[in-house]
Formats: structure tokens, sequence, C-alpha cells
């Protein structure tokens, strides 16, 4: 009986992990400079066959901001994204503002949806440049 259950266990956890730890979030490449409004696109990674109604990306809440002791200023509540499937080689997370961005800094967390999991991940990008 014992036997069973762990090959039964074992079996499910093959069946379901592949969808668990798939997707992910890459690296932010700014598009955009400062006084000008944001653009920037960050990477998806491993989407598999998911479509972009289940994948959800928005700013991270209030809460999470406050574990990891950062601010969530007002202009990160003026993020936009929208998850860019169209490359699927390339899916990406496009993410604007429609104001100018003033701040020659922006530090924020993401958050990442999909139907068998969620991860957050901060970036921080500089807008003035050297």
């Amino acid at each position: 009986m014992k036997a069973r259950l762990t090959a039964l266990f074992a079996t499910l956890l093959l069946a379901f992990s592949g969808n668990l730890f798939a997707v992910g979030l890459g690296d932010i490449k700014v598009e955009s400079g400062l006084n000008e409004p944001f653009r920037a696109r960050i990477a998806l990674l491993k989407v598999g066959d998911l479509s972009d109604a289940e994948i959800l990306v928005k700013i991270g809440s209030e809460q999470q901001f406050a574990e990891r002791k950062m601010s969530r200023d007002y202009l990160y509540t003026r993020l936009r994204f929208q998850v860019d499937l169209q490359d699927r080689k390339n899916p990406s997370v496009l993410v604007t503002t429609e104001e100018a961005v003033k701040e020659p800094s922006l530090d924020f967390l993401v958050q990442l949806e999909w139907p068998s999991g969620r991860l957050v991940r901060g970036y921080t990008v500089l807008l003035e440049k050297p």
C-alpha cells in the first residue's frame, strides 16, 4: 500500500512539475530615458503553451514592498503591464507609463501569476544616462 502511494505521488509530481516552476521573469531592457514616458520590456521565460490570458503581470502589492523594506511610490501604481506573446521565441512583458518619468531611477516589484503559480521579482532601472 505504501509503495503504491509513493508511486502515485511520484507520478503526480512529475506530471505537474513542468508547470509549477515553468514561467519566469528575465532581465529588463529600458527603451526610454529620463523625462519621457517609461517604456521597457521584461523577458518572459519558459511560458510554454500558455496564452496571454493565462499570464497576469502587475506591480507588487503594498505588503510585498513592505516585506522587502521598499517604498511603493505612487509612480509605480501608474505602471502598465502588457503580456506580448506574438514572438513565441522571445515573449515579453511591455511596461509603460502615460506620463513622463522625472525620477532618475526606479526600484519596483513585479508580480507574475499563471494558473499553477506565482512569483515576485524586483527590478532597479536607471533612466539618467551617465
